[in-house]
């Protein structure tokens, strides 16, 4: 005969989220959150993502401020919340960030009532609590969950966001670049090679979904991206001028060759012979090609016998040479879309 305590265990089962506890820890335990709140006590969190517990790198760190806090938080983190949507919102209103952040991923499992918690979530006061919102939410085409998105739109994009909607799509592409530049602190025109791995993976999130949502789909980072993706799988993998070519051909881009006195270099920009509109190509902006650049100086040969007896040379004995940190053409959009795909923003 079966004890009530496997009829309990049974049901339990039905949830990954519980049977990944199980499998973690053999804790007694009466419910699904009563485990939960034991193994987060023990350094565990749940990664929703991997659908996984995850013991944190150094638990003593994070559990420690729960000592110092007053004695209504610490009571309030022991309770044993109660099963199902009830026990999410009770978690949503933790004193904790790690237990708001934890309970808005779990709310996605309950339909309207749990969307309309999560959405909620982005009007937190703690702005890793938002961010986590954000991040499970920007992807979800709801009416309410974009309507929210738009209202929560960090004071940064305000401007973008702006000229977006009101389809200003020549100083949203200006307004785009000077974000970017702003924020890896580039003083110059462009941006460097070093420049590509500084930029954050919400920006160019938030930035890309300003661009595919007012554009209805026709523009934005990922939106390049995919096709950068497709040109590169046509060419099994290699970068080629052919592969570059068929690339711009499809945004509506130009390649041409650009050179030195030194080497030969592939170049590419957006052609001014299309409309800066919705008629444009997919994917045609924004234009990133503009946040890379270049420039030549002007170098003396270092031959001795060039030099002359006036002590200078003369301007046949110069030669134009790129810049060190000059990063445009293929190199600079495999760079960033590199960068992109680690970022996953397609």
């Amino acid at each position: 005969m079966k004890k009530a305590g496997d009829t309990v265990k049974k049901v339990m089962n039905k949830t990954k989220k519980y049977v990944a506890a199980c499998e973690v820890s053999d804790l007694p335990h009466e419910t699904q959150d009563e485990l939960y709140e034991k193994l987060r006590q023990q350094g565990y969190m749940w990664n929703s993502r991997t659908k996984r517990w995850d013991k944190r790198t150094n638990p003593d760190e994070e559990i420690a401020p729960i000592v110092d806090r007053n004695q209504k938080v610490q009571t309030a983190e022991r309770l044993i919340f109660s099963e199902g949507f009830e026990g999410v919102r009770q978690r949503a209103g933790s004193p904790l960030q790690e237990v708001r952040i934890v309970a808005i991923s779990d709310a996605l499992n309950y339909g309207d009532e749990g969307l309309n918690l999560a959405i909620s979530a982005l009007d937190d006061e703690d702005p890793q609590v938002k961010l986590a919102a954000w991040r499970l939410l920007h992807h979800r085409q709801e009416p309410e969950v974009q309507e929210a998105l738009v209202e929560h739109i960090l004071t940064r994009y305000k401007i973008l966001q702006n000229l977006l909607a009101a389809g200003n799509w020549h100083q949203a592409d200006e307004e785009t670049r000077e974000i970017l530049l702003k924020i890896v602190a580039r003083q110059g025109r462009w941006l460097q090679k070093k420049d590509i791995s500084k930029l954050p993976a919400e920006d160019l999130r938030i930035i890309d979904w300003l661009w595919v949502k007012y554009s209805r789909g026709k523009f934005g980072f990922s939106v390049q991206g995919q096709i950068w993706q497709q040109c590169l799988s046509e060419k099994r993998g290699q970068l080629c001028k052919e592969m570059y070519q068929n690339f711009c051909d499809r945004l509506g881009w130009l390649l041409w060759e650009d050179s030195d006195d030194r080497d030969t270099r592939y170049n590419m920009g957006r052609s001014d012979a299309i409309a800066m509109d919705l008629r444009a190509n997919e994917g045609n902006l924004p234009n990133i090609c503009a946040l890379g650049g270049g420039e030549k100086n002007w170098e003396a040969y270092a031959n001795e016998a060039e030099f002359s007896k006036m002590d200078f040379y003369f301007l046949d004995n110069y030669q134009k040479r790129w810049t060190d940190e000059s990063f445009f053409g293929p190199e600079m959009i495999e760079c960033f879309f590199n960068h992109l795909k680690i970022c996953q923003i397609w």
